[in-house]
């Protein structure tokens, strides 16, 4: 074991900075952290690039928005079978043929926008681009115990902050693109970043295939019991974020500054930065379904206040604090769910976990909309409802954690 890997396991890394460096040079954590944010870029940006790229062809944003949702809806019925497959044929297999074919079709989605085709065609060429896009993240979650198993809050916490600079970085190349060389190009450099991203990753370990690498080894659904739980606790943090993505710019709107939107939400996503720094930094000796609990009621707590302020300036403020929660939150339940699931299955116990973040941020935005032309507190106030309901569940569904597991390995299993 190399040294760093021996102060981890020994409990001699410092708090801080320490903790991040000894993580970093364990093998294979590196190239996971660049080839996540590389591959990430796709799924980040993918959907505005889809929005573009038909608008462009058809001229209709109604179009361009029924095609965005077929990819969103497509992607959330896909994720769960490349789980399975990925138990019983090897995750490694079905993450390159997934990316490869996923590739292919965007491609051919890029050229169908290009050459402007009917709204038909470009809505089914995207609903198969969608079921074909790879569960990168339940990969990645479900490799990064193999990879730091004495510091998984370390190691999520570091999942957390790529997977936010993905989805800052995405969108901004996808625009950068856009306004350089056409819709279409933001298609082709991500189906490129999906894939180089994918390539990194081959040599990275993976959970085993199930026993007799078999679809009957794994026929019975992994969506119950502390699995079903925190997929419905990230659900419910997940319809949060898509409220705010409608309930922010409804409140910049409201206040006729609706340029200043993207301030409140860049100010969100860096209060999430420094919070997932900070919870990885730290060795933690709690519970992870009490520090979940802890995390989701300062979230709730946040968003609850974002409803009694009407200043610009002092939304910013409390929007920044209610963010410091956000990536916590997201690093503490890919850890419960890793200490929920089984080895074999934990890479469909994560794709769940991706449709059930999908789901609520979908649902989420819907309702912000509907609030929104009521009274926009009521987006905020609903938002944090939910993530209240979330600190509910932790609460008992998760409460009992066992006792052997708890400790400097953030209360998961250790292989």
């Amino acid at each position: 074991m190399p040294a760093a890997g021996r102060d981890i396991a020994n409990g001699d890394a410092r708090f801080g900075l320490a903790l991040y460096r000894s993580a970093l040079r364990m093998p294979h954590v590196s190239t996971m952290l660049i080839g996540g944010l590389v591959g990430r870029l796709r799924e980040g940006g993918i959907g505005l690039a889809i929005v573009f790229g038909v608008r462009e062809a058809t001229g209709s944003f109604t179009v361009a928005g029924a095609a965005a949702a077929v990819f969103v809806t497509s992607a959330a019925l896909g994720r769960p079978v490349q789980g399975r497959l990925s138990s019983a044929l090897g995750a490694r297999t079905v993450l390159v043929a997934a990316s490869a074919a996923h590739a292919a079709g965007v491609l051919v989605l890029a050229a169908c926008t290009a050459a402007k085709r009917p709204p038909t065609v470009l809505l089914v060429v995207t609903a198969i681009c969608g079921l074909l896009l790879p569960a990168l993240s339940a990969h990645l979650r479900s490799s990064w115990p193999l990879v730091l198993p004495h510091e998984r809050p370390t190691a999520y916490a570091l999942d957390a902050l790529t997977y936010d600079v993905s989805n800052t970085l995405g969108p901004a190349l996808v625009a950068l693109l856009a306004q350089l060389a056409g819709a279409a190009a933001g298609l082709v450099a991500l189906a490129a970043c999906g894939l180089t991203g994918t390539l990194l990753l081959l040599g990275v370990p993976t959970p085993p295939r199930s026993r007799g690498g078999t679809l009957a080894g794994t026929r019975r659904s992994v969506l119950r019991g502390a699995v079903g739980a925190v997929a419905g606790i990230t659900a419910l943090v997940a319809f949060a974020e898509g409220s705010l993505t409608v309930a922010v710019p409804g409140f910049g709107t409201l206040h006729h500054a609706a340029a200043a939107s993207g301030y409140l939400l860049s100010a969100f996503a860096i209060g999430s930065l420094a919070g997932g720094f900070f919870y990885g930094a730290r060795r933690w000796s709690s519970r992870p379904a009490a520090r979940l609990v802890v995390c989701v009621l300062a979230y709730a707590a946040g968003l609850a206040l974002c409803a009694t302020t009407g200043d610009l300036v002092v939304m910013g403020a409390v929007i920044l604090l209610a963010g410091v929660a956000r990536a916590p939150t997201i690093a503490t339940t890919s850890l419960l769910m890793d200490a929920a699931s089984r080895g074999e299955a934990a890479i469909e116990a994560f794709a769940w976990m991706s449709v059930a973040s999908a789901v609520g941020a979908s649902v989420g935005q819907a309702s912000a909309a509907v609030f929104a032309a009521i009274d926009i507190r009521l987006a905020f106030l609903t938002a944090g409802a939910c993530v209240a309901g979330a600190a509910l569940i932790a609460r008992c569904c998760l409460w009992r954690d066992n006792p052997a597991a708890t400790g400097p390995t953030g209360g998961a299993r250790v292989p």
